[in-house]
């Protein structure tokens, strides 16, 4: 057995980094002491008090895990090849040379962002401001190699098949702000769009409007190959279903093509989550009305939920997702960049700073979203192609889940997303590859 002796009390936050570790990315058996027992004979255990105990793997620690505030901290920081050490205590002899328990504590709950003044246009946390994106390290499993940088260490004192080998299976998402470019949308605003067309010269997707209304698949229709692309054991559709903001679609769950569409997706067996409109990220009452919305449209309670625009702010808007039954949230993913925004790829339960707890509300990190490669990175279809399959294929390597975000307009050859719809076709068929193997 492994066990982690501290000298004390216990607290919530070590309990966490803890879990973290052990339970969500070593999968090996271990238990925490407060008091040592009389004879320790056989048995493996860290010694992470503060002081070095003679016979014990010893691990510096700082006082950070037994705080309960959300107050700014200061910590040392040192480089190993592609790590970003936290709190390197110079134990030149120890076990482990830095704090692994605050460290991941630290960057798993994003806890630099409880003291965030400054927002970006969107009111999303900045991300030129996070602390891997800061130090180019964001492309990195940073909390995973920390972690087989400790079972480096750790089985050379445990027995054979100790450690449990993992595979978990990864997950491809669809936000569905447009299902329709043209349908559906109502008269007025079908003209109001065509008058805006012309006025403006676009006589191109004025044409193309022209070609649908006389009997041509609407451009953003495109469910049908996404069925045939996705198989619906790893494939979840978020809905936006509300519009609250200029920032949102125009397809609420009052249209009844809209609500046919859910049920439809839902009946094949895909799982159906919320996209909560653009202000119901702050707004816990609004939320709760969505959820209830698209609840009552699939007939059983909605579980899963992405924020619109990846807005979410702690700990208001985790803490609206469990008053509203959500169980999965896969809003953490970065805008500007591909990554692990929390150093994390497996899903793992969000912790609340604020009242120190851990929560039952599961965090889905997603590494690569469409909109970012496209607008943000400004790659071209050929170039994203290439990055996401080297991401995809890191994930393999090192026994990762990966999980992706699509919006179905990125498939529909039209507008800003013309030319981009083999490369993400390919995109997909990668992943299918990788998860059968």
């Amino acid at each position: 057995m492994l066990y982690i002796y501290v000298g004390g009390a216990v607290s919530e936050r070590f309990r966490y980094a803890s879990a973290l570790i052990f339970d969500y990315i070593l999968h090996i058996p271990y238990e925490i002491l407060s008091d040592l027992p009389e004879d320790l004979q056989g048995t493996v255990c860290i010694n992470y008090t503060g002081r070095r105990i003679k016979g014990m793997l010893n691990i510096p620690k700082t006082v950070f895990l037994e705080r309960e505030d959300c107050e700014a901290i200061s910590y040392a920081v040192g480089f190993a090849p592609d790590l970003l050490l936290f709190y390197d205590q110079n134990w030149g002899d120890a076990f482990l040379s830095f704090d692994i328990f605050s460290a991941t504590f630290y960057i798993a709950t994003e806890y630099y962002y409880y003291q965030a003044s400054s927002f970006d246009s969107h009111g999303r946390y900045r991300e030129d401001l996070h602390l891997l994106f800061t130090h180019g390290l964001q492309e990195l499993p940073l909390i995973h190699m920390y972690c087989e940088l400790l079972w480096d260490k750790l089985q050379k004192h445990l027995p054979k098949g100790y450690r449990k080998a993992q595979k978990l299976a990864g997950e491809i998402t669809f936000d569905i702000d447009n299902p329709w470019k043209y349908h559906h949308k109502g008269l007025g605003i079908s003209l109001g769009g065509g008058l805006k067309q012309m006025f403006k010269g676009d006589w191109g997707g004025f044409g193309e409007r022209l070609a649908v209304v006389f009997g041509k698949k609407d451009p953003h229709d495109v469910f049908e190959d996404l069925f045939r692309l996705c198989s619906p054991d790893c494939t979840t559709f978020f809905f936006l279903i509300e519009r609250k903001s200029v920032h949102d679609g125009r397809f609420t769950y009052r249209n009844r093509h809209l609500r046919a569409l859910i049920r439809e997706i839902h009946a094949r067996g895909y799982s159906v989550g919320i996209h909560p409109s653009y202000t119901a990220a702050f707004n816990p009452a609004q939320l709760k009305r969505e959820v209830e919305a698209l609840s009552d449209i699939i007939g059983e309670q909605v579980t899963r939920s992405r924020q619109h625009f990846l807005r979410y702010r702690y700990p208001t808007t985790f803490r609206s997702l469990l008053a509203s039954g959500i169980q999965s949230d896969y809003s953490l993913c970065s805008y500007s960049k591909l990554g692990y925004r929390t150093g994390l790829a497996v899903p793992y339960p969000w912790f609340d700073v604020l009242r120190n707890c851990t929560t039952d509300l599961m965090l889905h990190p997603t590494m690569v979203m469409d909109r970012t490669l496209h607008s943000y990175m400004d790659l071209s279809a050929e170039e994203a192609e290439k990055r996401v399959y080297a991401f995809m294929e890191q994930s393999k390597r090192l026994g990762l889940p990966f999980r992706i975000l699509f919006h179905n307009d990125g498939f529909s050859e039209s507008g800003e997303w013309r030319g981009w719809r083999s490369s993400l076709e390919k995109m997909l068929s990668h992943f299918r590859i990788l998860q059968e193997e």
